[in-house]
This record gives C-alpha cells, sequence and structure tokens, in this order.
C-alpha cells in the first residue's frame, strides 16, 4: 500500500475503507501484482501480454525445439 500512499485512516467510515481496499485488491487481481506496473506507470494490459509472450518465447518455444 505504501506505492498507493494508502493508510487505515480512521476518521472514514468502515464501509469506505473497505470499498478502497477492496478496488485495490480488484487491481491487484487482474494486474498480477507486478510493481512495475505502478513504479513505471506501464499499461498493464501490454505488460502482461509482453512478459506472457516472452515466457512462452524462452521457456517453452526454445527449451523443447518448438516450431
Amino acid at each position: 500500500m505504501r506505492l498507493r500512499n494508502f493508510t487505515l485512516d480512521k476518521t472514514i467510515g468502515l464501509k469506505e475503507r473497505q470499498g478502497v481496499l477492496l478496488n485495490y485488491l480488484n487491481e491487484y487481481i487482474h494486474t498480477g501484482g507486478f510493481p512495475e506496473i505502478l513504479t513505471k506507470n506501464i499499461d498493464p494490459k501490454s505488460y502482461l501480454t509482453s512478459l506472457f509472450e516472452s515466457i512462452l518465447f524462452k521457456d517453452i518455444v526454445k527449451r523443447y525445439k518448438v516450431r
């Protein structure tokens, strides 16, 4: 939560805190929790796509010599 500057402020209501935390959880689930997305302000979809393609190519195609 440090990257988002979020603290559990007790002056706001419990429902508001829960809503903020659920939004952050939802974002974490969709972006995979990679810190580069937040620190470098990268588009999550393109980053995850390139990461997936890189893993697929390096770990599977090269290793098993798939054509």
